[in-house]
C-alpha cells in the first residue's frame, strides 16, 4: 500500500534543486542577462558551463536538457540561442520590474523590451519605483536587428 502523497515526494525529490517555475524563469534570467551584457544571442557550451559554475543557483540547468524545441535551443556549433529573441527580452523585462538582474550596468533597450516592462507597471506587476531610464540604455532604441535575429 502507498502512502497518500509519497509519489509526489519521491517526485519532487528527485526534482534538481532551483528547478521550480521561479527557479527556472531566475536561471534563464541569468543567461539571458549574460548574453545581453556580451551583445549576443547566442551562448557558447563553453561560457553556459562557466555561468554554471559561477552561480549555484543556476547549477541544475547541468541536468536539464537543453535543445531541440525547448527554450534555448543548441545551434551545430554548440552554442545556445533562445528559440526566439523576444523570450530574451520578456526575460530581460521580468528582471527588470522585479529587480532580479545580477549588475547595475544598463541593459539596451529594444522596442519589444520597453514595451514589456510598461506593460507589466501598467498592470501593477512589480516595482512601482523602478525608473526605466536607469536601467535602460536607449542609444539604439529601435535598432533591434543590430545583433541579428
Amino acid at each position: 500500500m502507498v502512502e497518500s502523497g509519497g509519489c509526489e515526494a519521491a517526485e519532487a525529490a528527485s526534482k534538481p534543486t532551483g528547478a521550480g517555475t521561479q527557479g527556472t524563469v531566475s536561471s534563464l534570467l541569468r543567461v539571458a542577462e549574460e548574453m545581453e551584457r556580451q551583445e549576443t544571442r547566442l551562448i557558447s557550451e563553453d561560457a553556459l558551463q562557466q555561468l554554471i559554475r559561477e552561480d549555484a543557483s543556476i547549477r541544475w540547468l547541468e541536468k536539464f536538457e537543453l535543445g531541440g524545441r525547448s527554450l534555448l535551443n543548441r545551434n551545430s556549433d554548440r552554442a545556445f540561442r533562445f528559440s526566439h529573441y523576444i523570450l530574451q527580452e520578456f526575460l530581460l523585462a521580468w528582471g527588470i520590474v522585479n529587480e532580479k538582474l545580477n549588475e547595475l550596468e544598463q541593459i539596451r533597450a529594444t522596442d519589444q523590451l520597453v514595451y514589456f516592462i510598461v506593460l507589466a507597471q501598467h498592470f501593477g506587476q512589480g516595482r512601482p519605483h523602478v525608473k526605466i531610464s536607469a536601467i535602460l540604455d536607449f542609444s539604439f532604441f529601435n535598432d533591434r536587428d543590430q545583433r541579428g535575429s
